[in-house]
């Protein structure tokens, strides 16, 4: 999979010589996020072009210098790092993306709502509750999104549903206080 078909290509074109010098792994990415096991569902499209983010990434944690901190490369390096395959990896590099305003994050955002790490989608609860609102622009970019791509948020509401389901019934007795499934509904709210 090439990793920078994770990204629009007004994106891609700048990402080349960073991608380039990613640690290498001996592992190949692990499929996309939206492909099954049962079901293969529509590609996700972002600024109106398709983009294919992968399931997993398994590449060791690149070095702090690989881009300047703080730029357009370091936020793309830190979406692919969403993906990664150990969740304390993942949570840091989320934590650094919900930082930006860019439309290009907005499916690595929703992604991660709809696994088992459930202190990541506290995380995006709490950015979804309290920075969220003071963004207008990222607000409309989260409703665009869900918009022109209701078959994965479908898909990530089941997925949610399925963790709360199995491992986080206890704790949250009402679906709706489950992180996962609350961020999403502030991220995305259903339309009436």
């Amino acid at each position: 999979m090439d990793l920078a078909r994770a990204f629009p290509s007004g994106v891609r074109a700048s990402l080349s010589d960073a991608l380039a010098h990613l640690p290498t792994s001996d592992y190949a990415p692990l499929g996309s996020i939206t492909s099954s096991n049962w079901h293969e569902w529509p590609a996700i499209t972002v600024l109106g072009e398709p983009v294919e983010i992968p399931d997993r990434i398994y590449n060791p944690v690149p070095p702090a210098d690989l881009a300047p901190k703080g730029s357009l490369v370091a936020l793309a390096v830190d979406c692919l790092y969403t993906r990664h395959h150990d969740g304390f990896v993942r949570q840091r590099a989320i934590r650094r993306v919900l930082a930006f305003e860019e439309p290009w994050t907005v499916p690595f955002v929703i992604q991660l709502l709809g696994e088992y790490v459930i202190e990541i989608c506290e995380d995006i609860r709490h950015y979804a509750e309290t920075d969220l609102p003071r963004r207008p622009h990222m607000v409309r970019e989260f409703q665009s999104f869900a918009a022109n791509n209701p078959d994965f948020i479908m898909l990530t509401r089941q997925r949610a549903t399925s963790y709360w389901e199995c491992y986080y019934r206890g704790p949250h007795l009402d679906r709706d206080t489950y992180p996962g499934l609350l961020a999403l509904k502030l991220l995305v709210p259903r339309p009436n």
